[in-house]
């Protein structure tokens, strides 16, 4: 039973990134990602600082930026939410 599911995953995989809204969040999900590892490794790696404070600064950054990102995440939901609740209305 384990051998039919494991060749059948990559079609159903496939099968649900042909859905246009599935594939738009999954597209939108890696950017962001991506956007969030390249602050992250620029934070980390800079080399800009200052030699005595440079890891309390990145610290800082990071948290912020780990912050911001969390705020933001927030704030498209309770946008989201209040879009649903006005087409519920306008239904």
């Amino acid at each position: 039973m384990g051998l039919p599911m494991v060749m059948l995953l990559p079609f159903v995989v496939k099968f649900l990134l042909n859905f246009r809204p599935i594939h738009e969040c999954c597209i939108s999900m890696m950017h962001a990602t991506r956007l969030f590892l390249f602050q992250m490794g620029h934070i980390a790696f800079d080399s800009g600082g200052t030699i005595t404070t440079g890891g309390d600064v990145r610290w800082q950054r990071a948290l912020r930026l780990l912050c911001q990102r969390v705020n933001d995440a927030r704030r498209s939901q309770q946008t989201e939410d209040s879009l649903i609740a006005l087409s519920m209305l306008a239904l």
